[in-house]
């Protein structure tokens, strides 16, 4: 619906298209990765049965890809004004506020088990920092008295979820995405900057000690996968160096692509040879390896990780030209890179429509993020509306 509407908006507009160069940088990227994709699809089908997560994926992530392709091309800026600044804004805020409800609800329904909305716990909490920092940024961008409260609840409620989930990766990451923001963008002295984040570290410990026990657990016991790796490895933080290691040696074996059976088969053995067996290892290995670069250039090839490099590179150069790269590095770019480093992302659909429609509303309304209008109360615009 949004690249239909788009794209019939743009075509009235088709002339000044050619002077973003940019955009067609980042539209080649991304119809690089989901060609690959597609290419693999038709080479490598599936069965029916089948019980690899790409087979059942791609198909869906690949086109995905093409479509998000066509958006970036038409992603132009637009001008945001009065009232459509707090249509925007709420839109944004109440779907966040929607997505955290679906969470805790079913924490609630489900008190024993880690939070996760409609995924996996950690894919859960790597989607809802996403949502959490376009949340940011329209808030953030729209310029509005009160925005400062509101990014705090943002951040408040980001952080809770991400306890709940329990996912270490994205609870060590988050903040230090955050604080590279604020300090990128000069929001505040750097000593308080350095004070609060030392609050808040203490905070969060003292919240998780007192009330997150499992979680607690789950951070300490990540000192002793890392220190005891080497004696054992039939863990969560061993089993992903035991992937990484067999899917550079898949690569090795099979530089232009290769089926999942074919690359289950040759992981598996590479980890009953090198690897002590890593049962942990093993187990996963048939959704993915846990790293965008390597699952992809395991399976597509050398050129399929080529691709996803390309499409990280074109990222930077596209935030660049339009101004918004120290907003979309922290908020956007740097997010999908670390969290793609010890996980999975563009196997994931749902992970590639958040992921093409943030790039361009992060574009559109660039022109908001950039204009030093007054800002006006909160309420005031409300009365408006």
């Amino acid at each position: 619906m949004a690249i239909i509407i788009v794209t019939f908006i743009s075509a009235f507009h088709f002339k000044g298209l050619g002077k973003y160069k940019e955009n067609w940088l980042l539209a080649a990227a991304f119809l690089c990765v989901g060609l690959s994709q597609l290419f693999w699809v038709e080479r490598f089908p599936g069965a029916i049965d089948s019980i690899y997560m790409a087979d059942e994926n791609y198909h869906r992530t690949s086109v995905y890809l093409l479509l998000g392709a066509v958006l970036t091309f038409f992603s132009v800026p637009f001008k945001i004004e009065g009232k459509r600044r707090v249509i925007i804004m709420l839109m944004a805020f109440l779907g966040f506020i929607y997505l955290g409800s679906r969470g805790l609800y079913y924490v609630l329904t489900n008190p024993e088990g880690r939070l996760r909305i409609d995924s996996a716990a950690t894919t859960s909490a790597y989607l809802f920092v996403m949502q959490s920092f376009l949340t940011l940024y329209i808030v953030y961008a729209m310029n509005c008295r009160g925005k400062k409260l509101i990014c705090a609840l943002v951040v408040f409620i980001t952080f809770l979820i991400i306890l709940l989930t329990q996912t270490r990766s994205v609870l060590i990451i988050y903040p230090f995405l955050l604080l590279g923001f604020v300090i990128i963008n000069k929001m505040y002295p750097l000593r308080s900057v350095m004070l609060f984040a030392l609050f808040s570290v203490g905070l969060t410990a003292a919240i998780s000690g007192l009330f997150l026990h499992n979680l607690q657990e789950r951070m300490i016991g990540a000192y002793y996968e890392i220190s005891g790796y080497e004696t054992n490895n039939d863990t969560s933080f061993g089993s992903r160096v035991s992937m990484w290691k067999s899917g550079i040696y898949a690569i090795e074996q099979h530089p232009f692509g290769q089926s999942t059976s074919t690359r289950f088969n040759e992981v598996k053995s590479y980890m009953d040879n090198n690897e002590r067996g890593n049962p942990e290892g093993v187990r996963n290995s048939i959704y993915h390896l846990h790293n965008d670069v390597i699952e992809s250039s395991s399976l597509q090839g050398i050129l399929g990780g080529v691709a996803l490099l390309f499409l990280f590179s074109s990222l930077i150069v596209f935030f660049y030209k339009k101004n918004l790269l120290k907003i979309a590095l922290p908020f956007l770019i740097l997010p999908v890179i670390l969290f793609g480093m010890v996980d999975t992302l563009f196997i994931n659909d749902r992970f590639i429509v958040m992921f093409c429609m943030q790039v361009y509303l992060f574009s559109a309304i660039q022109n908001c993020a950039r204009e030093d209008v007054p800002s006006e109360p909160f309420g005031k615009q409300m009365t408006d509306l």
